[in-house]
């Protein structure tokens, strides 16, 4: 058989194991890049080693290994490059030292040889260049397709400093990890640390790291506060090794003993794999960044650390100052203990100021999530490599958030960043939302965890029962009816879809035997009570319920409603639609889709009545025609929604909406066979990959969890009972159509 060609783009890098910034900078992104996208976009790397001696033990992402000082070594790799038919595009990460030569210059002879498009990331930006450094600099750049910076302070430096035209430059934020947001006392119990107040510095030692100032601020603050500790994370470099042995290391222990400190002052002196990394940084109450290096335009130990959701002082570094105005750090001058003693002790003294930068640091970081930063280059590589776009992965199924916001009485409704946010309470909509998802879910894995959720949820859907048969939607925290919500709101939706779920229940095989009696008399009583509603959705969930009900034999005593709801809404099409506004009401409103969605459903009962499926597929195609644009899918905004006649609202679009025309566009092709209907399918769950207006992924990969929403300025960080769900049922949807 022969070899399918991979479109590779190649990385030239130092890479792990060799302990460096840049190797687990480039690590970090491939990483992203492979989860983010599928073959044949393939991620390799070019590994640079110190010499022509030193090898190491690279894992299969690495295709070559080429020495960093050897001129010869430099240009057979650019004529290798050349020749592989399979790579069609480098990705250079620059740092002054990486390559030998003056400023690096023997990066300039690879670059001559090479025939294949490139970008460049330059990590360092140093302002007012000597004219060496410039010439250097401006080589490389000039025949780069693309230069890429980490922030807009160094695309500046670059423009004004280095003649580098504007329209050359990319800025894409240093990557983060995607941690759920977590209080520091959670982690200290999983590392066993007991301190009251931790404070941390993390990355590979060397004597620019300044660490011996916050030694010097550290006796007074320990005096005021005892239980403070402070913990120096990560080995010594291995070229200060290399240099000077352990002297910096040994210069703070001295300092530590003269002050009489040692008890609280802690080395983890290791090269961290990445979750024990994490764990420490979710462990901590007050990072420290104390850089000596003025013009240091990026830090990946501040990005990670602000990405944990940490506060943090950190000295007038350039990375630091460009975030000052923030709210999320403090930023303090160099080499001045006395500064950074007095900032310290303001934020040890105020839990509050320090939950509250906590909060910042977490929402302004989550653009840059490596899963964002992976779709940014991606952007730049497509480009490079001559691609439209590149095919996203499906991610796998996860359950944590799920778990996370169910306790032991049912889903709780709204979060607080990723914390359960016990005052919203919980409603039977999400409930019902959630009892359909585990269901599904236990079909595809016969999870042990689906099933014992499917329980819950059903049990809560059970208590919410009101003596007239109809449902409690709304509970507060303390799980007693929220009595004001329930009069307040119109809940024909919310008892619909609870219906629904009842009917999902009632006609699926894998649903516990003792619950099945009880969810058919359930789906009984309240179809029974259901009263009169003009609501478009309300009577297409009830549709829904029919159709399974119909598919399950069990549908001759409701024949007749069946037949109330499909003419309802074949009724309202007929008064509604015209040759430009094929749909059942005068808006476009939320959850659109759910209506063709069920008259597709119920197509195949239809008796013949051609008419049911004709509407579905005409409205369906209309609303398709309003929310696909340019091979992005838009939902119509919850910010004004879309009236007729006048301008749709594009903001804020809802995770719901998204997981409805998934639905429905799934239906569409089971009803129909027709292709477009699956690739549009397809093209709407990617809305949540980050294939949306705003560029940025609302799917927490590790989790499962789903932020609430694109707003103008991005997503909307929390992750909500509905958001997460939603995700999760499309998730499912996609799995089952074997996209």
């Amino acid at each position: 058989m022969k070899k399918k060609k991979s479109n590779i783009l190649a990385f030239l890098s130092t890479y792990p194991p060799r302990e460096c910034g840049i190797a687990t900078y480039t690590s970090d992104l491939v990483n992203a890049l492979k989860s983010v996208y599928t073959y044949p976009f393939t991620p390799k790397v070019i590994a640079l080693n110190p010499n022509e001696i030193t090898r190491y033990r690279y894992s299969t992402d690495v295709i070559a290994q080429v020495s960093q000082s050897n001129k010869a070594d430099l240009i057979e790799c650019a004529r290798m490059i050349n020749a592989h038919p399979d790579i069609l595009a480098v990705h250079i990460q620059h740092e002054f030292g990486l390559f030998a030569g003056t400023y690096g210059s023997y990066l300039l002879h690879f670059l001559h040889e090479l025939r294949k498009p490139y970008c460049v990331t330059f990590h360092t930006v140093l302002p007012q260049p000597s004219d060496e450094m410039r010439s250097v600099v401006g080589k490389i750049a000039q025949t780069a397709d693309r230069v890429i910076v980490m922030t807009g302070l160094s695309k500046d430096i670059l423009v004004a400093d280095y003649s580098i035209p504007e329209s050359l430059i990319t800025v894409i934020a240093h990557g983060i990890h995607d941690l759920p947001f977590d209080v520091p006392l959670t982690a200290k119990k999983r590392l066993g640390i007991q301190a009251d107040i931790m404070l941390s510095t993390f990355g590979l030692l060397n004597r620019g790291k300044g660490i011996e100032y916050v030694i010097d601020a550290l006796p007074a603050l320990i005096r005021m506060f005892p239980d403070t500790h402070y913990y120096i994370i990560g080995a010594t470099h291995p070229r200060i090794l290399e240099k000077e042995g352990e002297s910096y290391r040994n210069s703070l222990l001295k300092k530590i003993r003269a002050a009489g400190i040692t008890h609280h002052v802690h080395f983890i002196n290791q090269y961290l794999s990445l979750p024990e990394l994490m764990h420490y940084l979710s462990a901590t109450d007050i990072y420290v960044a104390p850089s000596l290096d003025a013009n240091q335009a990026v830090s990946g130990t501040l990005s990670y650390a602000l990405g944990a959701g940490r506060p943090v002082v950190a000295t007038a570094f350039s990375h630091a100052r460009s975030l000052a105005q923030s709210g999320a750090l403090r930023v303090v001058p160099m080499r001045d203990s006395a500064q950074m003693q007095a900032v310290l002790y303001d934020l040890i003294s105020h839990a509050p100021v320090r939950q509250e930068m906590s909060r910042r640091a977490y929402h302004i970081t989550r653009p840059f999530v490596w899963a964002n930063a992976a779709l940014n280059h991606g952007s730049v590589y497509q480009s490079l490599m001559s691609c439209d776009s590149f095919p996203f992965r499906i991610p796998p199924l996860k359950l944590r958030h799920m778990e996370k916001l169910t306790d032991t009485y049912g889903i709780i409704q709204f979060a607080d960043l990723t914390i359960p946010e016990l005052t919203s309470g919980y409603t039977a909509d999400d409930n019902a939302r959630a009892l359909i998802s585990m269901i599904e879910y236990y079909k595809l894995s016969t999870s042990d965890k689906a099933r014992r959720l499917m329980i819950r949820y059903f049990s809560f859907l059970r208590d919410a029962t009101r003596e007239d048969g109809l449902f409690c939607n709304y509970r507060t925290g303390m799980r007693q009816p929220d009595e004001e919500k329930n009069r307040s709101e119109n809940l024909a939706e919310a008892q619909a879809r609870t219906i629904y779920a009842f009917a999902y229940a009632a006609t699926s095989s894998i649903v516990p035997i003792s619950l099945l009696g009880l969810a058919n008399k359930l789906c009984a009583a309240h179809l029974e009570r259901m009263t009169h509603t003009d609501s478009p959705r309300a009577h297409a969930f009830l549709l829904k319920a029919f159709t399974l009900l119909a598919a399950s034999r069990q549908s001759e005593q409701w024949r007749g409603r069946y037949r109330q709801t499909v003419d309802f809404l074949l009724r309202i099409y007929r008064d509604t639609a015209t040759s430009d506004w094929r749909w059942y009401e005068q808006s476009l409103t939320y959850g659109n889709a759910i209506i063709p969605d069920a008259l597709l459903c119920a197509s195949h009962i239809s008796g013949g009545d051609d008419s049911i499926r004709t509407t579905a597929l005409e409205s369906l195609d209309f609303l398709i025609e309003q929310t696909f644009h340019d091979g992005i899918y838009e939902p119509i905004g919850q910010r004004g929604w879309y009236s007729r006649g006048k301008d749709r609202s594009y903001f804020d679009q809802q995770p719901e909406d998204a997981a409805t025309m998934v639905s429905a566009l799934t239906s569409a092709y089971a009803v129909s066979g027709t292709e477009r209907y699956r690739a549009l399918a397809k093209t709407a769950f990617e809305w949540f990959l980050g294939n949306n207006q705003s560029r940025q992924t609302c799917v927490v990969r590790s989790t499962g969890g789903c932020y609430d929403g694109i707003t103008p300025e991005g997503v909307n960080v929390n992750q909500g009972a509905e958001s997460t769900i939603s995700y999760l049922l499309a998730r499912i949807a996609i799995e089952k159509m074997d996209l």
